[in-house]
């Protein structure tokens, strides 16, 4: 017996997580850099969220009625944000691109509850709001169910990797 690890033995979640590390670390990295204690640090980790968010939640409105039959509208939390026009535009053209964007905004509401316990003046701001109870395990459990249907892991991993290319090319940067 092959005790070798193919990379269908591995979940989704690990299967995104570990090629999407170095980007995943790269936004990190970027988001840290603010001083979040200040007005202004806030406002600017704000703006930075921005063309990330308004770029990848567009594109995943945009497709997913068309690709997952959902409505992803109170998924949304773009219009928390400051209104500020997107210099990449992320474009996700199959169903397993979109799941691979939702990944990333999902995925970016772990993050949210970090900062907001640890930023007391962003704790209350409507974007850091707490998500129902299970929330990242329900929708872990639709991107497997996805994964499992589409067997697309190649669109999951275009998809996401678009969405965080969103952040990572911030004006700011």
């Amino acid at each position: 017996m092959d005790a070798r690890i193919t990379v269908m033995d591995l979940t989704i979640r690990k299967f995104l997580y570990g090629h999407l590390k170095p980007l995943h670390d790269e936004v990190d990295q970027m988001a840290g850099a603010y001083d979040l204690s200040t007005g202004t640090g806030r406002n600017e980790f704000l703006s930075f969220l921005a063309h990330g968010f308004c770029a990848v939640e567009t594109a995943v409105e945009r497709a997913a009625p068309r690709l997952i039959g959902a409505d992803v509208g109170s998924r949304m939390r773009r219009q928390h944000l400051p209104a500020i026009p997107t210099i990449k535009d992320v474009v996700l053209e199959t169903e397993g691109e979109v799941w691979g964007g939702l990944y990333v905004l999902e995925g970016s509401r772990l993050g949210g509850k970090v900062i907001a316990r640890q930023t007391a003046a962003l704790a209350h701001h409507p974007f850091f709001k707490p998500d129902p109870p299970r929330h990242w395990q329900g929708f872990l459990e639709q991107l497997t169910q996805a994964d499992e249907r589409l067997n697309d892991r190649d669109g999951m991993l275009r998809g996401a990797t678009s969405s965080f290319e969103a952040f990572v090319k911030s004006p700011q940067w």
